[in-house]
């Protein structure tokens, strides 16, 4: 934990505005934030009741209510309830009692979540181009082609579905 007499001003200025914005967000719970801070709570007891602390709290309440913020909030506060609840879907994920279609459709939202389920077909797969010159007389011909490797029983097994 930070010990309130040896830090610098500049260290206790990003605390203390670190602290005010997670407040503001108001996104955990203070233990929390004064946990991921590694900071006391009697050391934000004697923090939270100064003016510059007061002043940049209000600051960051302003920020992130303001209007233009609100998609931005919206989104945050959306990735932070998902991370919480990702340990106990992923344990759903592994626990064989849970019928696999709902596993596969969890699977599933962990893979739209990362961004890998709705992508366009070149970026998971190998994109071919030959190009046939007939003569100076001719068009060249292209014959262009995706190829989608094959989703092999290792990869299946990896997410403990069986084919």
């Amino acid at each position: 934990m930070l010990p309130a007499p040896d830090q610098s001003s500049d260290h206790l200025e990003r605390t203390l505005m670190a602290v005010a914005r997670d407040l503001a967000m108001d996104l955990n719970p203070l233990e929390t934030i004064l946990n991921a801070h590694q900071i006391t709570p009697e050391w934000f007891e004697i923090h939270r009741n100064t003016p510059r602390f007061k002043a940049m709290f209000a600051e960051q309440i302003r920020l992130w209510e303001a209007a233009d913020n609100v998609e931005a909030r919206v989104k945050m506060k959306f990735l932070t309830a998902t991370e919480m609840a990702m340990p106990q879907m992923f344990a759903s994920l592994h626990n064989e009692r849970e019928p696999l279609s709902a596993r596969v459709e969890l699977f599933k939202t962990f893979q739209k979540g990362a961004g890998l389920l709705d992508r366009p077909a070149e970026a998971s797969a190998e994109r071919v181009s030959i190009t046939i010159n007939l003569g100076a007389d001719r068009p060249p011909v292209t014959i262009e082609a995706t190829v989608t490797p094959p989703v092999t029983q290792d990869a299946l097994e990896a997410i403990d579905v069986e084919i």
